[in-house]
């Protein structure tokens, strides 16, 4: 299109009075007209130093938040009795979980029926109608018995009604929920034996999650809460905040763990996923850099910008490429307030070569 539209382009030494095209002035200088910067949309700017911020990619998985989240055991061999709710319901403070059966619970529960009858009995006493050794024992097994069914995982409420629980119920116990969340595993049947300590149900707050993102331990990266970060999935991005960063590389994968906090309040992130996450990091001293479409490669192979000599005139100038700072890189070669074609630098360098000018002037 540009051949054909500036075919009858001549330049210095050639005998053409029409202004209106490009024209060679000196050497591996080309100069447009204004008709030709505007069709080309070539856009220039000023050089100057400054601090960029380089884009840093790892991949990354997300995670249940470990402080929000806990892990639903008995604290004594039991059978699972009834489950109340399901993977992936949503469950609020106290809500009933799984009633179970043990045979420990049930003499815990008699032993503290027991002593609180017994207490009860001793406070209505006088001081005088019984010892004050016979009224601390008394108190201390009462204690001992409501302490034991706290250990046991039975909350006050549930405690309260053994005294009016009947003789067949003796021995069932309901784990609750301890905070809102949803149920994020469900690992068992009604009738099965379980036992102390073992998993049955995980409850996640997922307003936020964690994403575990996986450092080369070569980067030498200072990751901090301050530092910009996000998390793309299925082409959305969600802001992140780098809250913790492994001192150990993972004896797996041998990379670095740093931990980044992700608000999931339209509930798009759910744990086992796997992401991309992103850093924007802050260079660490200033530079000069240009987007990609500034670059040209000379007929040599080195790298050219077309640096703007006077309005619309512009010769190549061989540079360095340095560091990448996202969609720009540092160039290494030019100097602050040299100007500089940052778009249409192809049409350029399409004109020069048209005119068969050698960038080291070959």
């Amino acid at each position: 299109m540009f051949t054909a539209m500036f075919s009858s382009s001549v330049y210095a030494g050639e005998s053409h009075d029409d202004g209106d095209h490009a024209v060679h002035e000196n050497d591996n200088q080309i100069v447009l007209t204004q008709q030709q910067l505007d069709f080309a949309g070539v856009k220039i700017e000023t050089l100057q130093l400054q601090h960029h911020e380089r884009l840093y990619f790892a991949p990354g998985e997300v995670k249940a938040n470990g402080y929000t989240s806990y892990l639903v055991a008995p604290r004594v061999d039991s059978i699972v009795l009834e489950r109340h709710t399901t993977l992936g319901s949503m469950v609020e403070v106290n809500e009933p979980l799984i009633t179970l059966f043990s045979e420990a619970m049930a003499q815990a529960q008699s032993q503290y029926l027991i002593a609180s009858t017994q207490w009860d009995r001793v406070k209505r006493l006088s001081a005088t109608a019984i010892s004050e050794r016979a009224r601390v024992q008394a108190n201390a097994d009462f204690s001992a018995a409501y302490s034991r069914l706290i250990a046991l995982g039975v909350e006050g409420t549930a405690i309260d009604a053994i005294k009016h629980k009947p003789a067949s119920e003796f021995g069932h116990y309901t784990l609750v929920a301890q905070r809102a969340g949803i149920v994020t595993q469900d690992s068992f049947t009604q009738g099965q034996h379980v036992t102390a300590g073992k998993t049955l149900m995980a409850i996640s707050d997922e307003n936020e999650l964690w994403v575990d993102a996986q450092i080369q331990p070569s980067s030498q990266l200072k990751l901090t809460s301050d530092i910009k970060a996000w998390v793309n999935v299925e082409g959305k991005d969600h802001e992140a905040q780098v809250i913790q960063e492994a001192h150990t590389l993972d004896p797996i994968t041998r990379t670095r763990r740093v931990r980044l906090l992700v608000k999931n309040s339209e509930h798009k992130l759910h744990a086992g996923m796997f992401v991309n996450v992103y850093f924007r990091i802050p260079s660490t001293a200033q530079a000069i850099a240009v987007p990609d479409d500034a670059l040209n490669r000379s007929t040599d192979g080195d790298w050219v910008v077309y640096v703007e000599a006077s309005p619309g005139t512009f010769y190549p100038k061989e540079v360095q490429l340095g560091e990448r700072f996202g969609e720009q890189v540092e160039i290494i070669g030019l100097s602050p307030g040299q100007r500089i074609a940052i778009n249409g630098a192809f049409f350029i360098a399409s004109e020069q070569a048209k005119a068969g000018f050698d960038p080291h002037n070959h």
